[in-house]
Parts: C-alpha cells; sequence; structure tokens
C-alpha cells in the first residue's frame, strides 16, 4: 500500500511557496540550509526549516566580522552626558518648585 500511495500520490503541488529569509551576516554565521541549495544557490531553507539542524548551528559571528562594522555596540558618551543633564536640571526644577512654593506659603 505504501508503494502504490508513492507512486501515484492523489495530489498535484500547484504552487511553491517563496519565503523570504534574512538575517544579519556581520551577526549570525553558521546556517545550514534544508535542503542544500543547488548549483544556483536557490532551494533550501535557512530558518523554519522541516528539522532543527540550523538552529543547532547558528552562532555569533566571529570578532573579525564585528570590527568590520566600523562601531562599538552601545551608547556613546555624548548620549550619557546629555541624560545625566536631563536629569539633573529636571531635579533642580523640582526642588526649585518645592522651595518657592514653601516660601509663598509661609507669607
Amino acid at each position: 500500500m505504501q508503494q502504490i500511495l508513492y507512486e501515484d500520490v492523489p495530489e498535484v503541488v500547484l504552487w511553491y511557496d517563496n519565503d523570504l529569509q534574512a538575517w544579519r551576516s556581520d551577526r549570525w554565521e553558521g546556517f545550514q540550509f534544508q535542503p542544500t541549495p543547488d548549483e544556483n544557490g536557490e532551494g533550501g531553507y535557512a530558518l523554519f526549516q522541516y528539522g532543527y539542524y540550523s538552529y543547532l548551528t547558528i552562532a555569533p559571528a566571529s570578532a573579525d566580522a564585528g570590527s568590520a562594522g566600523g562601531g562599538s555596540s552601545g551608547i556613546p558618551a555624548a548620549v550619557w552626558i546629555g541624560i545625566v543633564a536631563a536629569v539633573v536640571v529636571v531635579i533642580g526644577g523640582v526642588l526649585f518648585a518645592r522651595s518657592r512654593g514653601s516660601d509663598e506659603d509661609k507669607a
């Protein structure tokens, strides 16, 4: 029965879904496509495939690839200085408003 079902499949595939898959190659490497792409580089999925092979081999990219980007990750020092200055201004404004309010209540 299995052989008959295999040879006389009662379905006709009319359309294949071509999913768009993207990832940052400067941050991730080691994707295993399933099935293996043909000589034109077509076919195979890197993510959301029928197996879990790609999830076992994905890893952060090496330090060499990350340094090619030309910058370090994180918030620049100028942004941190701006944040601290804004916090100081807000706290100073609250303290100033409290001190003025208490003087008017005394008068």
